[in-house]
């Protein structure tokens, strides 16, 4: 809880402008208790928080970061998402989800031989989805990134709080955003 959060931040909030903890109520209508309704109550906080300074950014070069409570992350991912997301077009960036791999590694010899095995296969499947995409792209899976502009775009507007796991979700509102959007700038422009 509370603990925790002020640990991380003490322990962090000299590599970032600003580090705050938010911390979602319990029992909220029209809510399911999961990852998706904490993310979208951040989301709102962080926006309510630091909205007057977003007003003057481009939002394609704000990254939003969801990972599991488990995550290890690795010392340059956000460096690396951060370079790699700035060396694209504005548009580009602004649809793009950024995935790593995700490795169920972590407690694989403590856990029952069932749990190893779809561990496993989990792991084997995620890391396909990432090496292949010409086919069809890699659903987001427990960590990802997007920018704020898709975040907050308006076929997507954040993370629904009636959902319980969220990757998945955020993954498809985004895709489809993203066809919507598209067509209508095609009719738009008389195509």
């Amino acid at each position: 809880g509370r603990e925790k959060a002020d640990r991380l931040i003490a322990g962090t909030q000299h590599l970032f402008a600003d580090v705050f903890a938010t911390y979602h109520p319990e029992n909220l209508p029209a809510e399911v208790a999961g990852k998706s309704s904490n993310t979208q109550w951040a989301y709102r906080e962080a926006l309510r928080h630091i909205g007057p300074i977003l007003m003057q950014c481009d939002l394609s070069r704000v990254f939003v970061t969801v990972g599991d409570a488990d995550t290890l992350w690795h010392p340059h991912y956000l460096s690396a998402l951060t370079y790699q997301g700035l060396m694209m077009s504005a548009e580009e960036r602004v649809w793009t989800i950024w995935q790593p791999p995700v490795l169920l590694m972590r407690n694989i010899l403590s856990v029952p031989m069932m749990t190893q095995a779809s561990s496993h296969a989990t792991t084997i499947f995620e890391m396909a989805g990432l090496a292949n995409q010409k086919f069809w792209p890699a659903f987001a899976y427990s960590t990802y990134s997007v920018t704020l502009a898709l975040a907050s775009h308006p076929e997507v507007d954040g993370w629904d709080a009636d959902v319980i796991a969220e990757d998945h979700h955020m993954f498809c509102k985004c895709y489809f955003a993203a066809l919507w959007d598209s067509a209508h700038s095609a009719l738009s422009d008389g195509q």
